[in-house]
């Protein structure tokens, strides 16, 4: 590559180079045109221009044609070494020709032609020093050999060996430089190369992994939603206290899969950038509503003092991720802190919000605080209190990759014997026109019983038995379901003359030649021309199908889903679809 590159860099100077040797000699050829035989001047220019005609034809027929190869190159430098000789010699023909002994004009016109050949030659050597020795011996060996031989030039004769010496010198220090430069340039090229080809192999890996993550996803969540649903469905169908014993073993172990599932997952993603925030104004308030609904039973069962501080503060955040975070420090707390009492606020810091979960457990060594926000990371479950969560030591470092990913900061502040308080700083937008904030409580609201009961459901998945378990449950729930395998059915069953749903709940991936849930959703509403309230669960969990479900402006939920989680949902939406109707 270093040959490559020189002759290249020759290629590049070979053109400036003959054209300054032209015009060297044709001022050579002018100034001495009344001081020498003007027959062997023309003759010696005709000659000479000839010499660097066919440098120009050479280069241009090769224009844009610069050596590829080591093979190319050597030639390139061959035939630049014969016509560096041939310049060289040139020269010399000059002064055995033109130089008069008893002239000093035509002496010191000839050397300071010769000089400028030769300085400008010196950027020859950067590409080889026997290049440039080739043009510089042939002609100051000739000047050497007529002023001896003429007795002319005085002190000439001495500095033109010293001259000559010096250039060659020059020449080596040069050259020496460029081989370095070369030689530090190919070390950095070789440095980027291996770095490219290894951010090129972790590009690989990253996408093998998500490729993976995303068949092992879909394939799996399917059994596991259906497990759920199935064990629901047996609570009702054993009454002896041995196998309830055993079946409450059973909902246990499906809950920490679900769990452990979902956080592996969702560390995934984090890690792989497959989920963006989507910034808009919060309610700390509703975010607050959400939590309070999903983690006060929890508590309850747990004997675990938790509440919600009423708050009236806004931000600029994703409202998803932070319910992911605030959940996370709020699931630690409920594990960790047996008969204590937990609390979930925020409070102004200047231009930010930190949002708090403080609680009164036993608190954290003050050496492993820096260490529990790393995957796998398990405190000790105090003694008295039964970690039924399925815990992998997942739920900090998932909240610190969310948080990261909203570009906000994490952290703890822990006493031993007193308490932990976990915190999350967000920007504070202006509260002025979010209207007054929510303060129901989850007393206030209708159970959920009272919302779905008597509701009409459609339900669309192409799974036997998760459509079958679906309907069973919904059953249970007092609902009166219509549920099909099918698009076509679907849309054959709820489209007028038939009586329209009051909610949908489809799965996104249907069978082979079937369009998605979302489209069949989508021709479902504009049959009826109306909304419809609806719910897509799916099993596939890349961000396209988030894209698709947000541009509808549909809730999306990923598999598993917890029979409770699937009842606050739909009362949810069954709420908010009676209120826009």
């Amino acid at each position: 590559m270093v040959l490559i590159d020189r002759a290249i860099m020759d290629h590049q100077l070979e053109a400036m180079l003959t054209a300054c040797a032209l015009l060297t000699g044709l001022f050579l050829v002018l100034l001495m045109w009344n001081a020498a035989d003007r027959r062997w001047l023309s003759a010696w220019f005709g000659a000479y221009l000839l010499l660097t005609s066919s440098q120009f034809f050479r280069m241009f027929a090769k224009r844009g044609f610069a050596p590829k190869t080591t093979r190319e190159a050597e030639r390139s430098l061959r035939t630049r070494l014969l016509y560096n000789v041939a310049h060289g010699t040139a020269w010399a023909c000059a002064f055995v020709l033109f130089f008069d002994a008893g002239s000093s004009y035509s002496l010191w016109t000839l050397l300071s032609c010769l000089g400028v050949i030769c300085s400008g030659g010196l950027l020859i050597s950067m590409i080889s020093v026997w290049q440039y020795l080739a043009l510089l011996l042939p002609s100051m060996l000739t000047v050497q050999a007529l002023l001896l031989y003429h007795g002319a030039g005085g002190g000439l004769v001495i500095a033109i060996p010293v001259i000559t010496a010096l250039l060659a010198v020059l020449s080596k220090i040069l050259n020496e430089r460029m081989s370095r430069f070369l030689d530090s340039r190919y070390r950095e090229a070789e440095q980027v190369g291996e770095l490219q080809r290894r951010f090129s192999s972790l590009a690989q890996n990253l996408e093998v992994k998500t490729r993976f993550v995303s068949v092992v996803s879909h394939d799996l969540r399917q059994p596991v939603h259906a497990m759920g649903l199935l064990a629901h469905e047996l609570d009702k169908h054993v009454a002896d206290a041995q196998g309830r014993s055993l079946l409450s073993g059973i909902v246990s172990a499906i809950h920490s899969l679900q769990h452990s599932f979902e956080s592996l997952l969702d560390l995934t993603r984090l890690e792989s950038n497959a989920t963006r925030p989507r910034i808009a104004r919060v309610s700390l308030q509703a975010v607050f509503d959400r939590l309070e609904s999903e983690f006060v039973p929890q508590a309850r069962q747990r004997g675990i003092f938790l509440r919600f501080a009423p708050t009236r503060l806004v931000t600029y955040s994703d409202a998803n991720m932070l319910h992911c975070v605030l959940g996370n420090f709020i699931s630690n707390a409920l594990s960790h802190c047996p008969e204590s009492r937990v609390v979930v606020g925020c409070r102004r810091a200047g231009e930010h919000v930190d949002m708090l979960v403080l609680d009164t457990g036993p608190g954290i060594p003050e050496a492993e605080c820096p260490e529990i926000f790393l995957p796998f990371h398990r405190l000790a479950t105090p003694a008295g209190l039964t970690d039924s969560t399925g815990h992998a030591g997942l739920g900090l470092a998932i909240a610190k990759r969310t948080a990261e990913a909203l570009g906000c900061q994490i952290g703890v502040r822990s006493t031993l014997g007193r308490g932990s308080c976990f915190w999350l700083r967000v920007p504070r937008a202006d509260s002025t026109a979010a209207g007054p904030a929510k303060l129901a409580t989850l007393s206030q609201r209708p159970s959920a019983e009272d919302v779905l009961w008597g509701c009409r459901i459609a339900v669309l998945d192409d799974d036997p038995v998760v459509r079958n378990q679906t309907v069973t449950l919904f059953e249970r729930w007092g609902c009166r379901v219509n549920s099909s395998a099918g698009a076509a059915d679907f849309l054959r069953a709820n489209s007028p003359p038939q009586s329209p749903p009051d909610l949908a709940v489809v799965d996104y991936q249907l069978g082979a030649g079937e369009i998605d849930g979302i489209s069949a959703l989508l021709e479902l509403r504009n049959r009826l021309a109306r909304s419809v309230p609806a719910l897509v669960v799916s099993a596939d969990t890349s961000v396209a199908v988030g894209l698709a479900a947000a541009n509808a402006g549909l809730k999306l939920v990923n598999k598993p889903v917890k029979p409770a989680q699937l009842r606050t949902i739909l009362s949810e939406l069954k709420r908010t679809g009676s209120r826009g109707s």
